[in-house]
């Protein structure tokens, strides 16, 4: 499962000799040292160059500033799932819910979270409010299947499967999940489907490989 980071930077005239958004944010930040957007800016670039530890005090900086702002938690709480601090990654998820009930990526991301912990019917009920809130997204529909299934609902499961993969029909992952979904209720050439889908759009996706030898 992966979280989700806002990754849109504030739209800002670049002069020329800026090579990228990296170069651009520390000159913004030098200039103006105090400025929320400048620390949040950079903590955005930073996370694009997978330096995710100077990203997160980028951002605890910027929430310094600013403290109510839901993005910068939600991306905050994203960086800290990345190295493993989960209890943390909950604290701030949490913290951009409390400011924004609605923002449904940090409900996904805070599923994730739950769900690596274990928790599966709180991650559901965050899973699935995600869904309500962007029912489009692919994504959330895979991993709201996936909560379903480890909580024993398959059928429930299973149609969100098939849901991602309506809205992204060379999601891998969900076509794989689908399998696997099917194999508990026993519907093998069903499944061996499933996983012929999941690498046809993914020829070296490894567990679907092996799901489809073991079935």
């Amino acid at each position: 499962m992966t979280v989700v980071a806002l990754c849109a930077f504030i739209t800002l005239h670049r002069v020329s000799y800026f090579k990228d958004d990296l170069a651009f944010s520390w000159q913004w930040l030098r200039t103006d040292p105090r400025s929320f957007n400048a620390h949040y800016n950079l903590g955005l670039a930073l996370a694009r160059e997978d330096k995710t530890e100077a990203a997160m005090i980028q951002y605890s900086e910027a929430l310094k500033i600013t403290p109510e702002h839901a993005q910068a938690r939600n991306n905050l709480g994203s960086s800290l799932f990345k190295i493993g601090r989960v209890e943390e990654a909950i604290l701030e998820f949490s913290k951009a819910l409390k400011i924004d009930s609605d923002y449904a990526d940090a409900h996904f991301n805070l599923g994730n979270a739950l769900a690596r912990q274990g928790r599966t019917e709180e991650a559901i009920t965050h899973f699935q409010r995600a869904v309500r809130l962007a029912p489009i997204k692919a994504n959330f529909q895979n991993n709201l299947g996936n909560a379903l299934a480890a909580a024993g609902r398959i059928e429930e499961g299973i149609e969100h499967f098939k849901e991602a993969v309506r809205l992204q029909p060379d999601y891998s992952e969900a076509y794989n999940n689908l399998g696997v979904a099917l194999v508990s209720q026993g519907k093998l050439p069903e499944a061996v489907g499933q996983f012929n889908d999941a690498l046809r759009y993914q020829p070296n996706y490894g567990d679907a490989q092996r799901n489809r030898e073991i079935v």
